[in-house]
């Protein structure tokens, strides 16, 4: 068996096979004649080689050991920092997997490539276990010596006004939140979260961590202080201001608030399982679909939705540019190569063509469908189960924000209607609710789609946008307009168009 070190009194020895892989991995930066993939690929494999060999060995999971290997790393220039030196380790699965995605989609640049290395289990336990050893050794001397400061009720005092900061800076938070779905009744709370100053956008989806937090104190501060009465009687005896927990009315309507548009938010969520069901959704492109192209929109051969037509064209062009680019490589032969493509040049119908990605469009949202689900009217969500548009991905996503707006403004004018509020406080609520839908109509009118939502106070569906009849207006608005990629639309697109 060959032993790769030993740990003497001045630490650890590293052994000639050591130094024989490092002196690999040397020649290989320094090849003139490998491509820089190939490089990576090389050393890749000869660092995870070299690191299941080391942390193999009998006894390897000691701090001693996992120190020494990333100052062997870095000292000797094999990489820059020595948390490079341990990701040699702790990543290696996700780089393989990263790698391996690269491979498919990049074809001739990966080709050649040698399989890349799985560290062996056994050697992966070894170093995490010598970390974790490493870790506690510095905890350990960080607080060596020091004595404890600190008493209960002093802790806990210390505890209680960070708590109470936390819940200061998450009630500002809070009110950005609905001070931006106030200015944008289109944005959902995620999306209003993310233009708070409070946190930066990476860690706005806390927002619902945060409410559910401190829901209990921000619902009902009053008895929150009552709780915090005897902590406070300790505090007054030291001479020390109490803490309270102030009762802002405003705070109340700001929480009331958050909780409704969480519910709208998680009643969209669950509604989006309704496309699992195949009674009330199918997909555009799949499927023996019926013509409903009886609105006008655009020329379809019988049999086909238009929102198929051009899915199954924009797949098929798709599928021609690999095949173009099998054939200039000389991956398929010239005679499958004509046989594929006249195949696939039978699928392109040009008047649904388009130069940018296309998808069928519902008019029909999940949530609406849900609704009418709900309320045993099921027949009707089934009339709107095929996709009867053509537009973008990020349209779509618009559309849907949009209609989840409207819908949710029908709903509440019907419970305004039915509440018996003073006529005076009705109309207000009720114009600013017709405010938003007429907005939101205008914004589907500018991306060319309609929505059919659900209007319970008169018992019927009801349509709002104006879908484009032409494949060419489609083309116009994307040049003119843009939100035409694949993907989530950012913020400022949903927000107020800035991308064109």
């Amino acid at each position: 068996m060959k032993i790769f070190w030993i740990i003497t009194e001045k630490g650890i020895q590293w052994g000639p096979e050591v130094w024989r892989v490092l002196k690999d991995i040397w020649k290989i930066k320094a090849d003139k004649v490998l491509n820089d993939t190939q490089k990576m690929n090389k050393i890749f494999n000869k660092k995870a080689q070299l690191a299941e060999d080391v942390f193999k060995q009998e006894g390897a999971n000691i701090p001693e050991l996992r120190d020494a290997w990333g100052k062997l790393l870095v000292e000797n220039g094999v990489v820059k920092s020595e948390k490079a030196a341990a990701n040699v380790v702790n990543l290696n699965d996700k780089q393989r997997r990263v790698e391996n995605i690269k491979r498919k989609v990049s074809g001739a640049a990966h080709r050649g490539l040698d399989e890349l290395k799985i560290i062996d289990d056994e050697a992966v336990t070894n170093f995490k276990e010598a970390g974790r050893l490493v870790q506690a050794g510095k905890l350990s001397q960080l607080y060596k010596g020091r004595p404890a400061t600190r008493t209960a009720v002093t802790e806990a005092e210390r505890q209680m006004r960070k708590f109470l900061r936390n819940r200061d800076k998450s009630i500002e938070y809070f009110k950005d939140i609905i001070k931006a779905m106030d200015e944008n009744p289109f944005l959902s709370v995620p999306q209003a979260a993310m233009t708070s100053k409070q946190y930066s956008p990476t860690l706005a989806h806390n927002w619902r961590r945060q409410f559910e937090k401190f829901l209990p104190t921000l619902e009902n501060p009053a008895e929150y202080n009552q709780q915090i009465r005897i902590f406070n009687e300790i505090l007054k005896k030291k001479n020390k201001p109490p803490i309270k927990i102030e009762d802002d009315y405003a705070l109340k309507n700001i929480v009331q608030r958050l909780k409704e548009e969480t519910a709208v938010m998680d009643e969209a969520r669950e509604a989006s399982k309704i496309l699992a069901d195949t009674q009330l959704y199918a997909r555009a492109g799949t499927g023996e679909l019926k013509d409903i192209s009886a609105s006008g929109l655009f020329t379809t051969k019988p049999g086909e939705t238009t929102a198929k037509a051009a899915i199954i064209t924009q797949k098929a062009k798709k599928h021609l540019e690999a095949l173009e680019s099998s054939f200039e490589n000389k991956i398929i032969s010239q005679a499958k190569y004509k046989k594929e493509k006249e195949r696939l040049a039978k699928r392109i119908q040009k008047n649904v063509s388009f130069d940018f990605p296309v998808e069928g469009e519902h008019q029909m949202e999940a949530i609406t469908k849900d609704i009418l689900k709900k309320a045993g009217l099921v027949d009707i969500a089934k009339k709107f189960k095929m996709a009867s548009a053509i537009t973008t991905p990020k349209r779509n996503i618009i559309k849907r924000d949009v209609t989840t707006a409207i819908q949710r403004q029908l709903i509440l004018k019907d419970r305004h209607i039915k509440s018996g509020m003073p006529t005076s406080e009705l109309i207000v609520k009720l114009n600013k609710a017709d405010d938003i839908i007429k907005e939101g109509t205008t914004r589907l009118d500018e991306i060319g789609l309609s929505t059919a939502v659900w209007n319970p106070n008169r018992g019927r569906v009801q349509y709002y946008g104006e879908a484009f009849t032409t494949p060419t207006e489609l083309k116009v608005s994307v040049a003119d307009l843009g939100l035409k990629d694949g993907g989530f639309a950012s913020i400022e697109e949903v927000i107020g168009y800035n991308n064109g």
